[in-house]
């Protein structure tokens, strides 16, 4: 069983360092460190928020602070905004964090499922994700069932072992995503030892109970091609941008 740790204390331990910071704002638009890859693995691009929050039907507020759900997003544009806007804000679960998932400690790998909210294809997923080591973080869109994660639909290897929600990460592939189905976020180190005592490298940030009922958090000891447990403890923050 994974063990959860509140993010308070491990903050205050030092084990894990603050997310990663957004690039200046002359460097917005551009590729953030995060984004370079690994030439071995499939590409993966992470590119900033644009700090005109009203360019994109997502997390951020729109210009008139009201959020743009995907109620209010369609066809690539923001109904109660007169600016063109990027791919819709489709399902997240964000907030105060008071536990996170720790990732190669005890177990290789952990997920966040979702439930889509709307047809259309993948444009980028966000996670909240902070790391202590420097192995690179590889993330999936699986599949999902009631066993839990299933099947890679696509993947990206990062060089940075961290990322934030204020980020989002971009798939080689067009996915397409299908209303009322269920997917799954996957993160984990190939690269990092076995995990054990000692071993995390990162914890990915959550809230306890079931904040986010259309999904749930899983975990794997044996890594990307384990079998999967339910964890009950809480859900993990995440953000999933669809394209019409």
């Amino acid at each position: 069983m994974r063990a959860w740790l509140l993010a308070a204390l491990l903050l205050a331990g030092g084990c894990l360092r603050a997310g990663l910071e957004a690039p200046p704002p002359s460097d917005r638009g551009q590729p953030h460190e995060a984004g370079h890859v690994d030439p071995k693995r499939p590409e993966a691009a992470v590119a900033d928020l644009p700090p005109e929050l009203g360019l994109w039907c997502g997390g951020a507020p729109c210009v008139d602070s009201d959020p743009c759900t995907v109620e209010s997003c369609q066809g690539g544009k923001c109904l109660h905004s007169s600016y063109e806007a990027g791919p819709c804000l489709d399902q997240s679960m964000t907030g105060s964090t008071n536990l996170g998932a720790n990732i190669n400690e005890g177990v290789r790998a952990v997920a966040q499922t979702f439930t889509a909210g709307r047809s259309g294809t993948l444009a980028g997923v966000a996670v909240q994700i902070d790391a202590a080591k420097s192995y690179p973080l590889h993330l999936a869109l699986r599949a999902s069932g009631q066993s839990g994660p299933g099947a890679i639909l696509d993947e990206v290897t990062l060089t940075t072992a961290g990322s934030a929600l204020s980020q989002v990460i971009l798939f080689p592939k067009s996915v397409p995503i299908a209303k009322g189905t269920r997917y799954a976020i996957s993160a984990d180190y190939p690269s990092a030892p076995p995990p054990g005592a000692g071993q995390a490298v990162a914890m990915w940030g959550g809230q306890s109970g079931d904040p986010y009922p259309a999904g749930g958090s899983w975990s794997s000891v044996a890594g990307a091609t384990g079998t999967w447990a339910s964890d009950p403890s809480g859900d993990l923050f995440f953000r999933v941008y669809v394209r019409p």
